[in-house]
């Protein structure tokens, strides 16, 4: 990896991997690059390659600034480098403060009516709570239906729209356009929301009418920003506190209840439609237990269930019987220590990796 600094404010880095393999001539180091090209006798290309790789990780490289070229030589081997243009951040402590629970000051949504649109009801309440703390004034509704009515019969009711983009029945995508049939951006702004993070998935979203997009789990800071900005909400702020509200002694009770009460058969309904083949609604159960894992700061839940979703997602068979039976055991733990066992387990995990070797 070599550095270039570009200024005060950011550095280029770039990094480059060699490999002893076959070569690729001349002619052909620029068509790899491309869609479904693959180089090399046909006997070794792994099972299932299309020859997307390169043209994928090209896409990505561009995304952050910077460019992907290879060097080769048949017989010889390859040099494949990237560059990419990072910002750098000033005397930030890398130790974290001892309370996990830190105050930021973030902007004061008082006065701000917003219609929160998701289907799991561990996020709307736990975005409710925050957004509330805010100052805002929360309308809940579960799917991109009920949103398109509400905008229809109150739609002067609601200042912003919070819409999850991947809901059951009339996903979000299509409760954007519905929307924009008659009601502009500037007339009621509406931020995307989604466990997935993809310039397809944010161009489909733009393309909609949405007027910003985040990843779940959220950072609150980012999101009350843009709140302010696109409504115009109150100059000042206020302090609240930066992490899920599930770490708020006043709702970590009432959190953790409905947590159980809606995912406690979550393991015995995924093996049961996985094993009768019900994969799409296998990845469903998933999809909704990962992102309200997610928010309650559930780490190795989250992960291990992001896998199982992964590979349910793209059928992978091999890895699906390998997760879940790593997802039943670590989900049956949960079950018996409940939160604490997993913090506890995230602290036993970076003590681990921490000790020397």
């Amino acid at each position: 990896m070599l550095r270039s600094s570009i200024d005060a404010r950011a550095v280029q880095l770039i990094f480059s991997v060699h490999d002893t393999g076959i070569g690729i001539s001349a002619d052909k180091c620029q068509a790899i690059f491309e869609e479904f090209i693959q180089v090399g006798d046909v006997d070794v290309v792994a099972p299932g390659s299309v020859g997307l790789g390169l043209a994928i990780s090209r896409r990505l490289v561009s995304l952050m600034g910077g460019q992907l070229s290879v060097r080769s030589t048949v017989g010889r081997g390859s040099t494949f480098s990237f560059d990419a243009l990072f910002d750098l951040v000033k005397d930030q402590s890398l130790v974290d403060e001892p309370d996990d629970r830190r105050l930021a000051d973030v902007p004061d949504l008082r006065g701000v009516r917003v219609l929160l649109v998701d289907d799991n009801d561990i996020i709307r309440m736990v975005l409710t709570i925050q957004l509330e703390r805010m100052g805002a004034t929360v309308n809940e509704v579960t799917d991109g239906a009920a949103a398109v009515q509400s905008v229809a019969t109150a739609g002067s009711a609601h200042d912003i729209v919070i819409m999850d983009i991947q809901m059951p029945g009339m996903d979000g995508i299509e409760a954007t356009r519905r929307i924009r049939e008659t009601t502009s951006k500037d007339e009621l702004p509406i931020v995307g929301l989604s466990a997935h993070l993809s310039p397809d998935m944010e161009q489909l979203a733009y393309d909609a009418g949405m007027n910003a997009y985040f990843r779940k789990p959220l950072e609150l800071l980012p999101l009350a920003t843009i709140i302010q900005t696109l409504v115009g909400g109150g100059a000042d702020s206020v302090p609240i506190c930066d992490k899920p509200p599930a770490l708020d002694p006043s709702v970590e009770s009432q959190t953790r209840q409905m947590f159980r009460d809606r995912y406690a058969d979550t393991a015995d309904r995924v093996r049961s439609a996985i094993d009768e083949g019900r994969l799409d609604e296998a990845e469903a159960f998933l999809h909704a237990l990962r992102g309200a894992a997610s928010f309650l700061g559930l780490r190795n839940l989250a992960e291990t269930t992001k896998r199982l979703e992964s590979a349910v997602k793209w059928r992978a068979v091999a890895e699906v019987s390998m997760i879940l039976e790593t997802f039943e055991s670590q989900f049956g733990s949960w079950l018996v220590n409940g939160f604490e066992g997993e913090r506890q387990g995230e602290m036993q995990a970076e003590r681990d990796s921490s000790d020397p070797a």
